[in-house]
């Protein structure tokens, strides 16, 4: 009779059901291949003859979901098992993994015969994570030694996409940092701009898309220069962004805007115009001398212009009048000149029939300095009589 209450028949029996199983203790790792002529396992006599807990009274059995898996990295895997007790009693197991690193010991209570599901989870992968065959099994401590199945899965990390660029704001040179002049630099912030080959910087917006030229580039600094280009407006808006130097993809958000200053230019207006003198009625003598004030309202200095008359006093009725050169104006400047408006010998009756004179002064006849407004130039009209002495 078998120790365990039943025949030796009965456990033979069951054990034609499994041809191969694992057994362990602490002196002795047991694999059973089957006799042929028999049908029986060499365990099962070493068992008969000195122990009363049988392998064949317990079982267990664990899986892995995914057992293949690539993606994201860290990943969990997930373990669910089952520990079958063909009698009532205490059962004590652990989880062991292919790493040598096992979890502390849990115990399950039968009590009667039956199934109970256990689980558990590993958490692994990285940077550089190794692919390799990896397993999670079940090892039953109490009341026999017995090992389940192994649990084999794959972990294969996917490598992480790189960093889309984001440019997250700007530091601009205008004033108080609103705005960007044109010819000016700028400083493109951001994060993830990564190394500069084959990429660049342009400006798009109100129909037009503008290369920046790049004077420095790293992770989280772009500093650009604004062209003086026609197409980009003074006073407007425009977004900037990160593109692949094709030209034909966007690689960074283009959410962020910058506004395009007023120019740097100067602007010439007459401040103040009047007849300052009379004086002689002669040939080659000045007839009346005009005092004009000429301000600089720009926000660039005036250039002097050398032989170029930048002030001018005429008469309305014909080409009658005089001007003068000024020197370098700077924004906010101003420059007072006399100008005198000789005797015309040419008609001399106009001096006298042609009275009263509309004479205007005017800032810069010749429209020889670019000026930011070019339609403020010209002073009211001072109609003076018919100069002193002519006849």
């Amino acid at each position: 009779m078998n120790p365990c209450g039943a025949s030796n028949d009965a456990v033979f029996g069951q054990l034609a059901k499994r041809p191969t199983i694992l057994m362990e203790d602490s002196t002795m790792k047991w694999t059973n291949p089957v006799k042929p002529a028999l049908g029986i396992s060499a365990v099962f006599i070493a068992a008969l003859a000195s122990t009363p807990v049988h392998a064949v009274d317990y079982n267990a059995a664990l899986t892995a979901n995914p057992t293949n898996y690539v993606g994201k990295c860290p990943t969990v895997i997930t373990f669910k098992g089952t520990i079958s007790a063909r009698k009532a009693g205490r059962v004590q197991y652990k989880f062991i993994r292919s790493d040598n690193a096992f979890a502390p010991v849990q115990t399950l209570e039968f009590a009667s015969p039956g199934t109970k599901p256990v689980s558990t989870t590993w958490t692994l992968g990285g940077p550089g994570f190794p692919v390799q065959d990896r397993w999670q099994a079940i090892q039953i401590v109490y009341p026999t030694n017995l090992q389940s199945n192994k649990a084999h899965f794959l972990v294969k990390c996917a490598t992480p996409p790189e960093p889309k660029p984001e440019i997250t704001g700007y530091k601009m040179p205008g004033p108080q940092g609103a705005c960007v002049p044109k010819g000016s630099r700028f400083t493109i912030l951001g994060r993830h701009f990564g190394p500069q080959a084959g990429k660049g910087v342009a400006l798009g917006g109100h129909g037009i898309h503008v290369d920046l030229p790049v004077s420095s580039w790293s992770d989280s600094q772009i500093v650009a220069t604004l062209p003086d280009d026609p197409r980009i407006q003074e006073r407007q808006w425009y977004y900037t962004g990160v593109e692949k130097d094709s030209h034909n993809q966007w690689l960074s958000n283009i959410s962020k805007n910058i506004t395009v200053c007023p120019s740097r230019k100067p602007d010439l207006v007459i401040r103040q115009f009047g007849l300052k003198k009379w004086g002689t009625c002669a040939p080659n003598s000045a007839v009346m001398t005009f005092q004009v004030t000429v301000a600089n309202i720009g926000t660039a200095p005036s250039p002097a212009i050398a032989d170029t008359a930048l002030v001018q006093v005429m008469d309305g009725h014909r080409n009658w009048g005089n001007g003068a050169m000024l020197g370098a104006i700077p924004p906010g400047g101003s420059q007072t000149v006399e100008i005198p408006v000789y005797y015309l010998q040419a008609d001399p009756k106009h001096m006298t029939s042609g009275a009263p004179h509309p004479f205007r002064a005017v800032a810069d006849p010749g429209n020889r300095v670019t000026e930011s407004n070019e339609g403020n130039n010209q002073s009211a009209v001072i109609n003076a009589g018919a100069p002193k002495g002519c006849k």
